[in-house]
């Protein structure tokens, strides 16, 4: 440390005479100010294009965790050459990792909790506990489900067999701590070294368990965003090359995963970036030089996920295709700065003893996300796939705020009327509340629609598309998932795609029909900057 703060003295001082000879000729005159300016976030580009021609390592271990986390977001190799703090890799069998994970000690506790995920700080303790009561096991039941192909539904057996496996009994565990780091105990995680623990997770499941490995950078972007003490514990370890390296990765999800850690870390210092729970992702954001005008918000349908649904139709001719096409395309296409948010969340055909996420408790938990987000400062357009809709639906009528701020939506084979086809998924097994939803017969859908249609007029804009292709079922069977007499909206627009239901809302290129539904031009570009929902 001592020697640390020797080189940081000097640094400093030499930093405040090279920002004062840069204001006179505008050059980069050495690493001190380079690194000066990348901690003040001013011509980063400039900065990051100097550092990386020269071999200024000592300098970097000033720059601030702020500057760390946009040079991991930009991909840099920066990332590499700065100082972090490094541990001692090894692989931990299965039941030390969990015992790791589940037994942590504070410095406030004496005695284990069994009621709460930690003790109250106010008692003398050194150890807390995080407790696997049965509510818990069984809530992770219904939990995992639903992480296979939505293009398969069949491929719900391949769950059935894996269901009692060791390395399921661990994303289990995993699922739950996403959801305890929702509310906070990020510093107490860390120090019982989470960081390490997560890095194993992720350097051992990447190539073998992704679900495993996705419930750790989970974990990771949730505490990251909590406070300072966390942010920095981050950004000062082994985490920031990482980080750097997946933004570049040919991973889809490990790009967005990446950028969300680092978005929350940033968060903490800066109030341009909001914080990203964990059914949020942000897809695009403008430049810092420009404020979005409109947040586009993707909410994907049953069984999707904000990993794959919005990607472009696949198509055995083509060797490349845009992974997220919303992030790709929307942003090209569109004439003003807009920022794409999608919602991502867990839904199965069958149903696990367990708790489970209703139409409501979904929206109300929606809802306030996307306000931590800061959804509902500027106009917002709704992109909805299948239920992904009746959440939309809900959401308008139990938040009056974000309904105020809505000034389109786009229904895409919405089933407001329920699925005929509902009912045989699966056959022989226990549907869940997401499958009787969209039961024809289902009164909660029916009375959805009823009142959604007393508020439909405060929308300015809507449409609606419905598929007529059909689609392949279980046991041999095809038909039309969402027909067009339940796709069909009393209001607005409404578009007929001959495509079937999972890929109405995937374009196979710029010029597709359904990419012109989806765009929205006219909505964009007349009604966006004129649209003033304060006064609404």
């Amino acid at each position: 440390l001592k020697m640390l703060m020797r080189f940081i003295a000097p640094l400093s001082l030499g930093s405040l005479f090279t920002a004062m000879k840069y204001r006179r000729d505008g050059k980069i005159q050495n690493s001190f100010q380079a690194v000066t300016m990348l901690n003040q976030n001013k011509n980063t580009k400039a900065a990051m294009e100097y550092l990386e021609k020269t071999e200024a390592d000592v300098e970097l271990c000033i720059l601030n965790t702020q500057a760390r986390f946009r040079l991991a977001l930009s991909g840099s190799l920066l990332c590499k050459r700065i100082a972090t703090t490094s541990t001692e890799k090894s692989i931990k069998p299965l039941g030390m990792l969990e015992n790791a994970i589940k037994r942590v000690r504070s410095p406030y506790c004496s005695t284990l909790c069994h009621e709460r995920l930690f003790c109250n700080p106010i008692k003398s303790c050194e150890e807390f506990q995080l407790v696997i009561d049965d509510e818990w096991k069984e809530t992770v039941k219904w939990l995992i489900p639903h992480m296979h192909d939505e293009d398969d539904p069949s491929s719900y057996k391949y769950f059935l067999k894996r269901r009692r496996s060791q390395d399921l009994r661990l994303n289990r565990f995993l699922t739950q701590l996403v959801l305890k780091t929702e509310t906070g105990f990020g510093r107490e995680l860390i120090i019982q070294d989470i960081l390490t623990l997560l890095m194993e997770l992720c350097n051992h499941y990447r190539e073998t368990n992704r679900n495993i490995y996705l419930n750790a950078l989970k974990i990771l972007a949730n505490i990251v965003g909590q406070n300072e003490y966390c942010a920095t514990a981050v950004a000062n370890s082994e985490w920031l090359p990482m980080l750097s390296s997946m933004t570049m990765s040919h991973i889809f999800e490990e790009v967005l995963m990446a950028e969300k850690i680092c978005n929350n870390g940033l968060s903490v210092f800066d109030s341009s970036r909001k914080l990203l729970k964990s059914n949020i992702y942000e897809l695009f954001r403008p430049d810092d030089d420009q404020q979005p005008v409109i947040d586009l918000v993707l909410i994907h349908g049953i069984r999707g996920s904000v990993f794959w649904t919005w990607r472009e139709r696949d198509s055995p001719s083509k060797t490349l295709r845009a992974r997220c096409w919303p992030r790709k395309w929307l942003p090209q296409d569109v004439s003003i700065p807009i920022r794409i948010l999608a919602i991502d969340y867990l839904s199965s055909l069958v149903h696990f003893i367990g708790v489970v996420e209703t139409v409501s408790t979904r929206a109300q938990k929606f809802s306030m996300e996307l306000k931590t987000a800061g959804v509902g400062d500027r106009p917002i357009l709704f992109i909805c796939h299948s239920m992904g809709g009746l959440l939309v639906k809900r959401i308008l009528l139990d938040d009056p705020e974000i309904c105020r701020s809505t000034m389109g939506i786009l229904f895409m084979a919405t089933p407001h009327r329920g699925s005929p086809y509902a009912m045989y998924a699966p056959l022989g097994v226990r549907p869940s509340d997401d499958v009787k939803l969209l039961h024809q017969q289902s009164a909660i859908n029916r009375q959805l629609h009823q009142d959604f249609l007393k508020i439909i007029d405060t929308i300015p804009v809507i449409s609606s598309v419905a598929e007529t292709e059909k689609a392949p079922l279980i046991m041999r069977q095809k038909g039309i998932l969402v027909p067009p007499e339940s796709a069909y909206l009393e209001r607005g627009a409404f578009y007929h795609i001959n495509d079937i239901h999972h890929n109405i809302c995937k374009p196979s290129n710029r010029q597709d029909r359904i990419y012109g539904i989806i765009l929205l031009s006219e909505i964009l570009k007349k009604d966006a900057k004129g649209f003033n929902f304060f006064e609404r």
